[in-house]
C-alpha cells in the first residue's frame, strides 16, 4: 500500500503538474534552467503535439512558473514555488513517491 503524499506536494501536484505533459515541462525546465525555448522546440524535443505544448506552457506562464520573451520561454518561479519544483523533481528519485505522483496525476487528468 502506498502512503500518501506529503500535503505540500500534493497540493503542488494539483495546481502544477495537471498533465504528463507538465510533469515533462517542469523536469525540462528544472534541467535547463537558464535556458530559453520557443513552443515548437520544446515540442520537437519533448515529442509532444506542438498546439498541446503550446496551451501547457502557456498555462504554466499564468501560474508564475515560467516567463515568455521573444517567443522564449524560461523558467522564472522564485520563492516557495522554486521551492516546490525543487522538491516536485527530487521527489521523483523515490520509487514510492514517484508512483504516489504519478497516481495524483492521472487524478488531475
Amino acid at each position: 500500500m502506498l502512503r500518501r503524499l506529503d500535503p505540500e506536494l500534493d497540493r503542488f501536484v494539483e495546481v502544477y503538474v495537471t498533465s504528463f505533459l507538465t510533469w515533462d515541462i517542469l523536469l525540462h525546465f528544472h534541467r535547463h534552467e537558464q535556458d530559453g525555448f520557443a513552443a515548437d522546440d520544446l515540442a520537437l524535443l519533448l515529442g509532444r503535439k506542438a498546439g498541446d505544448v503550446e496551451r501547457a506552457l502557456r498555462d504554466l506562464t499564468e501560474k508564475d512558473v515560467l516567463e515568455c520573451d521573444d517567443s522564449a520561454y524560461r523558467l522564472c518561479a522564485a520563492g516557495e514555488l522554486r521551492d516546490s519544483i525543487d522538491k516536485f523533481v527530487k521527489a521523483l528519485h523515490n520509487r514510492e513517491t514517484r508512483l504516489n505522483v504519478l497516481t495524483a496525476v492521472l487524478r488531475n487528468e
